[in-house]
């Protein structure tokens, strides 16, 4: 495998991890357990499925595009749901 290829993979397991640890902290187990397993593929090698279950996450109604995150403070939690409700009409 090229060098380039390899850093790519190591980046997007890194990026992975950090969203993985943020969504587990607000108790998002569905998108964890979809991401966990991504990860593990990644890790064991297998980029095309990988990759590609993992962009099947985004866009469409329940994707990872709807979740919000809300500033409190110096820190960002996930949003709960009557404000994810009051934040569509924004």
């Amino acid at each position: 495998m090229n060098q380039d290829r390899a850093q790519l993979r190591t980046d997007l397991c890194d990026a992975l991890e950090t969203l993985i640890g943020s969504l587990s902290a607000g108790g998002n187990s569905h998108w964890v357990e979809w991401l966990q397993s991504d990860l593990q593929r990644l890790q064991a090698g297998d980029d095309t499925y990988a990759v590609g279950h993992l962009l099947s996450a985004f866009g469409g109604m329940g994707s990872l595009n709807d979740i919000l995150y809300v500033e409190t403070g110096e820190t960002w939690r996930l949003a709960s749901k009557p404000e994810r409700m009051l934040r569509q009409d924004l």
